[in-house]
């Protein structure tokens, strides 16, 4: 995200309307950013899983976050996407990995390395 400007504003949004994973910003742009990570495309593309039951309780939660934060001051604002296609063993070692007490930060980085290296990542932009 910091590749492309963006400044996380926050993550794990929850409000009784629903739940939005990020919230960013880039320049005057507000974004709510729904992630899905499939490890498998046996169910289809990682974005193809977001239906219009999902986009309706994202839409909802933004207009909560929106209504809480009136004087965020964006201009704007959109719906954006992230599909992370990972494969299935390298996902399971790092989530093992991560959980262990003993990793530190350098550790952290380095697990993550491996897996966006055998991810692929797809960003879409104005998604709904």
């Amino acid at each position: 995200m910091k590749k492309k400007n963006y400044r996380i504003i926050e993550q794990n949004f929850n409000s009784k309307l629903g739940e939005i994973d990020i919230i960013a910003s880039i320049g005057n742009i507000l974004v709510f950013i729904e992630v899905k990570t499939r490890t498998s495309d046996d169910f289809g593309n990682p974005s193809e899983s977001i239906d219009a039951n999902k986009v309706s309780r994202i839409r909802r939660a933004a207009s909560s976050y929106l209504a809480e934060n009136a004087s965020a001051g964006f201009e704007e604002y959109r719906f954006d996407i992230i599909a992370i296609m990972a494969k299935k063993n390298i996902l399971r070692v790092t989530l093992r990995k991560i959980k262990s007490d003993e990793t530190s930060a350098s550790s952290i980085m380095e697990i993550a390395t491996d897996l966006f290296d055998s991810c692929i990542i797809e960003h879409i932009e104005a998604a709904f």
